[in-house]
Formats: structure tokens, C-alpha cells, sequence
């Protein structure tokens, strides 16, 4: 009998362990998708700005 308790309160810990690493898991993904979106938007940006420069400098030569 004593046992059987034993193991029970041991695979309630291991599940509770597993539960909190996949959460921790999931967390880093979502922080890793939103820092990933807020270089592309970055990027973007960084682009355009090149992009009204030359024309800039076009417009002033002709």
C-alpha cells in the first residue's frame, strides 16, 4: 500500500515538471515569433526609407 502512494505523488511532480517546461517552452516560441516580426517590420522600414532617398537624389540630378 505505502508503495502505490509513493509512486502516485511521483508522477504528479513529473507531470507538474513536464507541464511548466512545455508552458516555458511555448513562451520563448511566442517571444521568439514576436521579436522576429518586429525586425522584418524593421527591415521594412529601413527599405523604404532607402528607396525615398535615391529617388530623392534621382529628382535632384535631372
Amino acid at each position: 500500500m505505502k508503495t502505490k502512494t509513493r509512486t502516485r505523488i511521483r508522477t504528479k511532480t513529473k507531470r507538474r515538471i513536464t507541464k511548466t517546461r512545455t508552458r516555458i517552452k511555448m513562451i520563448r516560441i511566442k517571444r521568439k515569433r514576436k521579436h522576429q516580426r518586429k525586425m522584418i517590420r524593421k527591415r521594412k522600414r529601413i527599405r523604404r526609407i532607402k528607396m525615398m532617398r535615391l529617388k530623392s537624389r534621382s529628382q535632384i540630378k535631372s
